[in-house]
């Protein structure tokens, strides 16, 4: 059984305070996702984004998934931190997306747009 590298909800806190210092240091009109971001930040460190089983699913981990940082459903939870830690500086549009079904918010791209 693949356990967890730390406490959850910290991972997931100075996860999402990594991606909203990269979103600040990019242009406005960027397009990118917070998957995007997150496998970058991963990737530095040694991580890799496997499938573990049917139960855990996509995982980063470091040893072949005897432990992991985050499940890939853990995003969600990104995505949300990320928009409430930018609200009145960075606005992450979705709008090309209105009115279609596409996939999870955080494997879909977005436009940075400054407020």
């Amino acid at each position: 059984m693949a356990r967890r590298e730390g406490n959850k909800r910290k991972i997931i806190k100075n996860l999402a305070t990594q991606v909203c210092n990269i979103l600040l240091l990019l242009e406005e009109g960027t397009e990118t996702s917070i998957s995007k971001i997150v496998a970058e930040i991963y990737q530095k460190q040694g991580y890799q984004f496997i499938c573990r089983d049917a139960g855990l699913g996509y995982i980063w981990t470091k040893d072949g998934g005897m432990t992991f940082a985050i499940e890939d459903f853990d995003q969600f939870e990104v995505l949300e931190i990320v928009e409430n830690k930018l609200k009145g500086q960075r606005h992450l549009d979705f709008s090309k997306y209105d009115n279609m079904d596409e996939g999870y918010p955080y494997h879909l791209s977005f436009k940075i747009k400054k407020i």
